[in-house]
């Protein structure tokens, strides 16, 4: 909703109305059409809906039930997608269903599209993607944007890239939420550690409570992955900015010079730690086949597929 209805200074839609009320001429709601915004919000709202709190490595690694299911590719993405969109088809929350069917195709395609490229495994090939078809680099380094709004799948990559901010961009928030998410973030990780330390697996990155290296690893989180994809979308003049600030750049910058200040030692550090340990006990791992509740009759579900017809088309199609 924020990278698409706040203005964004020195952007001139070719379109002057926008689909949305109360939002800035100058902002992306005035050249994404009104489906489109319904499925990127929708998808939004769906693309993390029944997660177990594992990577889809972590799924993988253990054959759980959802890694076979989904034949260990985006699995966590693919339950997202395909458990929210069970929901929506319940009768009393199916608030779509009064859409044409064409309509009704083109939101299931563009919102599966959507969650499916928040699997970070395939970040670096969207951003790249992205940067090609929507970024001119000029000898003299200056940058210019080549967005053609009136073009299908480019305003799909658009989409694809905003809801990968928005699912990344918990470092661009003000320092009071990012050090919220930070913790619940580290919390979930040491969860997963612990399950790996008691199957004899190797301890993922980042995911061993004993050490937890959790300044490292929002240092690198930032500068790695966040920061890059932000400035990808403010060089394409996408983010929501005015002429003196940008507000998700700055807030970037400033976390990152915090954390760039905590070492492992540091007391701020210690301190998280026992805060972590402290939230943990009121935390339950969902790490066993018999603690996946919200797995349970998932291969159930896999027949109640077959039995739907669902218009899923390749990227390139309408």
């Amino acid at each position: 909703w924020y990278f698409t209805t706040q203005g964004i200074d020195g952007f001139k839609p070719p379109i002057i109305k926008s689909t949305i009320i109360n939002s800035c001429t100058n902002s992306l709601s005035a050249v994404i059409p009104a489906l489109e915004l319904m499925a990127l919000y929708l998808a939004a709202a769906m693309h993390d809906y029944d997660h177990p709190g594992k990577t889809n490595s972590f799924l993988v690694t253990t054959s759980d039930p959802l890694a076979i299911l989904y034949n260990d590719r985006s699995v966590l993405e693919q339950h997202h997608a395909a458990s929210s969109w069970l929901l929506l088809l319940d009768d009393d929350k199916n608030f779509i269903g009064h859409l044409p069917a064409p309509e009704k195709s083109r939101l299931r395609f563009l919102i599966l599209e959507c969650i499916l490229a928040t699997d970070l495994s395939k970040h670096f090939e969207l951003l790249g993607s992205f940067r090609s078809k929507t970024i001119i680099s000029r000898q003299d380094c200056a940058i210019a944007n080549k967005i053609n709004w009136g073009n299908d799948s480019i305003r799909l990559l658009v989409s694809q890239l905003l809801i990968k901010m928005s699912d990344i961009g918990n470092c661009g928030k003000p320092k009071n939420l990012q050090l919220a998410w930070a913790e619940r973030v580290c919390t979930e990780f040491f969860i997963q550690g612990d399950e790996e330390k008691s199957r004899n697996l190797p301890i993922s990155a980042f995911m061993d409570r004993a050490n937890p290296n959790i300044s490292k690893l929002q240092r690198d989180f930032i500068r790695n992955l966040v920061q890059p994809t932000a400035k990808t979308l403010r060089q394409a003049n996408i983010i929501p900015c005015t002429e003196i600030e940008c507000p998700l750049m700055d807030n970037l910058q400033m976390n990152l010079d915090f954390w760039d200040q905590i070492s492992d030692t540091d007391p701020f550090e210690i301190a998280i730690r026992k805060k972590i340990t402290a939230r943990h006990s009121t935390y339950t791992s969902r790490g066993s086949v018999n603690q996946y509740q919200g797995y349970q009759g998932i291969l159930r579900e896999s027949v109640r597929f077959s039995k739907i017809s669902y218009y899923c088309p390749s990227s390139s199609s309408p």
